[in-house]
Formats: structure tokens, sequence, C-alpha cells
């Protein structure tokens, strides 16, 4: 390769470079958007200023805690209401430590364990633990709210027969 050509080609690569980091600087947040706090002031004719600073917005708490209860899967996939009823009986005594908290985001597992681990037991494990997810609304509405995509509901074949686990990620305060 010739100098002129080696030449060329470096010029062009850092052009490029430039464009790639004028493309990322673009599509970066500023560093106000990183702030906690808002501050509005406001002048009126008699001089005097007004600050307002607002809280910030809740987050979420990484520390995921856990509701575990154990009932009829069969029962509750068949629309049995004393499945249903014992179930969220369960969930509303379990969930009495995080009273005043509002979940961010709650992973809902199930176990129906009819058949030990087949692949129709998976299907219906999933099944049981959307058939679970009402529940937690109808327990105690103040922290599991019925909002859509709060939950996901999966399947845990290693859980007893029988068993919903959820995992609970609340806001922060």
């Amino acid at each position: 390769m010739t100098a002129r050509r080696a030449v060329w080609v470096a010029g062009w690569l850092f052009v490029d470079l430039l464009l790639v980091l004028f493309l990322v600087q673009l599509g970066s947040p500023s560093p106000a958007a990183f702030t906690g706090t808002t501050t509005i002031s406001t002048t009126t004719t008699t001089t005097t200023t007004t600050t307002t600073t607002s809280k910030p917005p809740p987050g979420l708490d990484p520390a995921g805690r856990f509701v575990q209860v154990n009932g009829d899967a069969g029962g509750l996939l068949a629309g049995v209401q004393a499945a249903a009823d014992d179930l969220r009986r369960q969930i509303a005594e379990q969930s009495r430590p995080y009273a005043g908290r509002r979940a961010a985001m709650v992973l809902v597992f199930g176990s129906y364990g009819g058949c030990g681990g087949c692949p129709s037991d998976n299907g219906s494990s999933v099944r049981f633990a959307k058939g679970a997810i009402p529940l937690f609304h109808q327990a105690v509405p103040e922290i599991f709210p019925a909002e859509a995509g709060l939950y996901r509901d999966y399947l845990d074949t290693g859980m007893p027969p029988g068993t919903v686990r959820a995992e609970i990620f609340f806001f922060t305060d």
C-alpha cells in the first residue's frame, strides 16, 4: 500500500470515528436527566423569588421479597372456589409484613406437579401460576394493584406440587 493510500484510509477511519461519537452523543441523555430534583424559580414584579423542589420519582427496590403458598392446583385450574379462597387467604396472611408498600413487579412461579415433570406438567404449572395472579390483587389490592404488565407467570417444577411462589419487587419510597 502506498503512503498516499494509507493517509486516505486513515482519514476516512478518523471521520467515521467522529461520526460514531457524534451519534452516541446525540442518543445520550443530558446531564440534567440524571438529577434527582427539579428547581423552578419564578420572579414577580415585587421581586419575590419562589423555589420549588419536587420529590424524585420512585425507583425499584432490587431486593426481591417472597410469598409462597400451597394449595389445590387442580382445583384452581378447574375453577373450584374453595381452592381460590384458600390461596387468597394464604397470600393475604403472608403479605402482612409488606403493608404500606406497593409492588412494582411480581414474578409468579407455579408448580402443578401432576405427573412429575412431564411436558404436560410444565404447561399446567404455567397455567397454575397464571391462574394465581388475580388472587394477589384480590387478596391485598393496596399492595398488588391490578395493572397490566405488573405480573409475569413462570413454571418451577422444583417446588412441591401445588405451590405458588411470588418474587415481589417493590417501589422505593
